[in-house]
């Protein structure tokens, strides 16, 4: 089966955000990058905790079951 581009970087975002959700973080932002326009990370995800300090997780993918 093959992967669409993107599948990896959709799915790592929505792993992260669970994570922080379970961890009491407000996520309040959400972005995969498109393609060609990558500034060096693959995804984008904002939180806030519970004393109101916000913080920007950036994430980079890699699948290397192919060259």
């Amino acid at each position: 089966m093959t992967k669409k581009v993107g599948d990896l970087e959709i799915l790592a975002l929505e792993f992260l955000s669970k994570i922080f959700k379970e961890l009491k973080f407000t996520v309040v932002r959400k972005r995969v990058q498109l393609s060609g326009s990558q500034n060096g990370y693959d995804n984008l995800i904002g939180i806030v905790d519970d004393k109101y300090f916000s913080k920007l997780i950036y994430s980079e993918c890699k699948d290397y079951t192919s060259d």
